[in-house]
């Protein structure tokens, strides 16, 4: 049904401009949701004028999406190939290094996103995340507060800010943050669970428990959050909760320590 309405509501935007190019027909799908129409739109572009760089990189960014994080390098290197002095490019290309598990290479492209544009806050972002999966947490968390200088309002960048508060175990200062983006995005399983951790680390124990719990109703078929979910209720001695919250991690695509952690809870009970 959602996809249906995605699809009659891409179809009346095109329709209030027939001259709308195959590229700009296609990012008004995909800032309407409907990426499958959007992916067509954008290949008919590539098909007009295979060196259409926009459209190698939104093509790029639909890969980072789906999670075909090699497949969204190749696109947006040939994006740069034609096209170098575009910072999201660049920033881009970066991000799906990193998601691809690459975070070294990864750092020297939201760096000339950088020096393309000093203020793309969007690329202080990114870097700050690129930052922390190196572990150069004092570094990452410059360039993040810098993202949120520039966008006051940016949820993503709260939600990093928090995370890289965590890691450098500042539970409470992760709070704030944290808070903050939930205000913003209060249906982000993302965020819940990383609330739940630094209310967890600020001894806060209840309100933790409410927020791993808030995470698995809000992404069910996210085994992250039942493993967090779980981990808590090891943490507190309550064993069986935490049997069947592993259970549940274990029945969903998750690294196959989530079936150990079943054994050890049930073990424990």
């Amino acid at each position: 049904m959602a996809r249906k309405k995605r699809r009659k509501r891409t179809k009346a935007i095109a329709a209030e401009d027939g001259s709308l190019s195959p590229l700009d027909a296609g990012l008004r799908a995909h800032q309407a949701g409907d990426l499958a129409d959007a992916k067509a739109h954008y290949q008919k572009a590539l098909e007009d004028n295979p060196s259409d760089a926009g459209a190698l990189h939104l093509l790029g960014v639909m890969a980072i999406q789906s999670g075909d994080f090699q497949g969204a390098v190749e696109r947006i290197e040939n994006a740069i190939a034609v096209n170098a002095q575009v910072p999201a490019f660049h920033d881009h290309l970066g991000l799906a290094l990193r998601q691809s598990g690459r975070p070294t290479e990864a750092e020297p492209h939201h760096r000339r996103a950088l020096e393309l544009n000093a203020e793309f806050a969007p690329a202080h972002n990114n870097l700050a995340g690129t930052l922390l999966a190196l572990k150069r947490y004092a570094e990452a968390e410059k360039q993040v507060r810098q993202a949120l200088k520039l966008q006051p309002g940016e949820i993503g960048a709260r939600l990093n800010l928090g995370r890289i508060l965590l890691a450098q175990n500042r539970p409470r200062a992760a709070i704030d943050a944290l808070e903050a983006a939930k205000r913003g995005q209060p249906e982000s399983a993302e965020t819940a669970m990383h609330l739940g951790r630094a209310y967890q680390g600020a001894g806060m124990r209840e309100k933790a428990g409410a927020s791993f719990r808030q995470a698995t109703k809000l992404t069910p078929k996210d085994a992250r959050c039942w493993m967090e979910l779980g981990t808590f209720h090891m943490a507190t001695e309550q064993f069986a909760e935490a049997a069947e919250a592993f259970k549940k991690a274990a029945a969903k695509p998750l690294p196959a320590c989530a079936n150990r952690r079943v054994s050890w809870a049930k073990f424990r009970c």
